[in-house]
Parts: structure tokens; sequence; C-alpha cells
């Protein structure tokens, strides 16, 4: 896992999407397949935003608490957050120019 990409848990998500800026957080299992196809995309993105984008995972069945209270019912799921507010869901594997493109207009705004 590169190190741009924050490992999260049910004790410090709230610290990690409260930062100030954008920042995405990515739930997923690793019993998923569509997640083992949308990691990469994210490590990739994790990498290309360093600095301008605060990257986190958190793994559903090891936080079940964050996943149920965020009703995060499909894997997986990306939250887009900026300045602590969430402003995107997206659910399943998306092309990597849908995030990059979302991603962009967060940051230019």
């Amino acid at each position: 896992m590169p190190e741009a990409m924050r490992l999260l848990s049910d004790d410090n998500f709230r610290s990690t999407v409260d930062a100030k800026g954008v920042t995405v957080v990515y739930f997923f299992s690793p019993t998923c397949p569509n997640c083992r196809r949308l990691s990469p995309v994210m490590d990739r993105l994790a990498q290309a935003y360093a600095g301008k984008v605060h990257f986190g995972k958190i793994d559903t069945e090891a936080n079940v608490l964050t996943a149920a209270n965020l009703l995060v019912m499909s894997l997986p799921t990306v939250f887009l957050y900026r300045d602590g507010q969430q402003v995107e869901r997206i659910v399943s594997v998306q092309p990597e120019k849908v995030y990059r493109e979302k991603l962009d207009k967060l940051i230019a705004a």
C-alpha cells in the first residue's frame, strides 16, 4: 500500500475526514472481487494526488460501525469529502478518469 493511502479504522475515521481540503475514503473488503479491481486505481490516484488530496481506505469487515453509520451497502464505495463534509458517494467500480475528473473539480473549487 502506498504511503499516500492511509489505513483507516472506526477509531481514526472522523479525524481523517475532518481534515482541511479534499479527502477520499475508499470502503472495501478483502473478499470483494470488485474491490480488488479498484484497489490499484485508488493506489495510483493516491500517488498522483499526494500533497493535494488526503486518501484513506477502510476495511468494512473489520470496521463495521463506520460502514453501518454511513449506510455503506455496496462495495466498493468511495466517499469524497471537502473540509469534513461529504460531497459525493460513488458506488461500484468506475473508470479511473471519472475519479480524476471529480478530484480535479474539487481541488479547483
